[in-house]
């Protein structure tokens, strides 16, 4: 069963997430890169992924690998 989580307690997961992840707070968040560089996910592109399954997004079954459309993906080049 999945857990009902409220507001206040998303809020503070939130914040521990990115007090460990992003320091700086600064806007916009790389979550791309957090979740390459520091959770060891694999992001990947599909083509007409929304076309053909009428969703953005999703999760491989080993949760290692999150799918994206490719329109939606733009990658970042590291500094």
């Amino acid at each position: 069963m999945i857990p009902y989580l409220d507001n206040d307690t998303i809020f503070h997961k939130a914040n521990d997430f990115l007090s460990k992840y992003h320091i700086s707070f600064d806007c916009p968040i790389p979550i791309d890169l957090i979740a390459e560089k520091s959770l060891g996910l694999t992001i990947f592109p599909v083509t007409n992924l929304e076309r053909y399954c009428e969703v953005h997004g999703g999760i491989s079954r080993d949760f290692k690998t999150i799918l994206v459309d490719e329109k939606q993906y733009k990658p970042r080049i590291p500094n």
